[in-house]
């Protein structure tokens, strides 16, 4: 029995100090625990040696006291782990919401940013107008009630828009047709219509200096609607670089 202990104390304390093996070392460890004390009790009743069952109880104990320390270290690094995890989650929760409370909270339509295009200088058809380094003229406006395919809604018409733009800086100049818009009389600034009714509309690209080119764009307004303007705003978040252009 002495022996026993022994050889259960012996591979129990070596599983004891291989990671996550503690369930696997535990067993023999109590095994071996119980056979070394009894064999040292009965041994000691009859005078005998009993340095197998001592050495056995010794491996057995440290075994399971390895075992302990090993299912402390395990919850303590789980603990620690999740704590970290929760905390992480918890920022970037946290910085998810700010984001989206920073789009939700801006104001697209905040009055003060707004430009009032009636305090614009206005001009007029064939009156050049300059802005840094961009001159637009606006050339001609026809208006139209589609062609076949290509109509517009009920109580609106299609509006033509002739307009050239020139390149008067050192550079080159990048235009495109989604820098330009038509406000009616009720306030509504309208992009482009897609059809192009048989015209040569915008397309993007680049002037080189001097450069300039004329071409098209079609709008879909009001049926004769009394006040409408053409507004040339190349830069969306500078509100107060527009051009603007009566069309009556």
């Amino acid at each position: 029995m002495g022996i026993a202990a022994f050889v259960l104390g012996l591979i129990s304390l070596i599983l004891g100090f291989i990671p996550f093996c503690g369930i696997i070392a535990l067993i023999p460890a109590l095994i071996g625990l119980i056979l070394g004390i009894v064999d040292v009790v009965l041994k000691s009743k009859k005078k005998e040696k009993k340095g197998f069952g001592i050495a056995g109880i010794i491996m057995s104990a440290l075994a399971v006291i390895i075992t302990i320390l090993w299912f402390v270290l395990v919850g303590v690094s789980a603990s620690v782990t999740n704590d970290i995890l929760n905390e992480t989650l918890t920022t970037n929760n946290n910085i998810l919401n700010s984001l989206n409370n920073s789009i939700y909270d801006y104001d697209y339509d905040d009055d003060d940013d707004e430009v009032d295009y009636s305090n614009l200088p206005t001009y007029g058809l064939n009156e050049a107008a300059r802005l840094e380094d961009t001159v637009v003229t606006v050339n001609s406006v026809q208006k139209s009630s589609g062609i076949e395919y290509q109509t517009p809604k009920s109580g609106y018409e299609f509006v033509i828009v002739e307009f050239t733009i020139e390149n008067k800086g050192d550079s080159r100049l990048y235009y495109n047709p989604f820098d330009f818009y038509v406000q009616n009389s009720n306030g509504v600034i309208d992009e482009y219509a897609w059809e192009d009714l048989g015209y040569d509309t915008l397309s993007s690209g680049y002037l080189a200096t001097d450069g300039k080119i004329t071409s098209y764009l079609v709008f879909e307004e009001p049926i004769n609607d009394p006040e409408l303007t053409f507004i040339y705003q190349p830069d969306s978040f500078d509100e107060e670089k527009v051009l603007t252009f009566s069309l009556q």
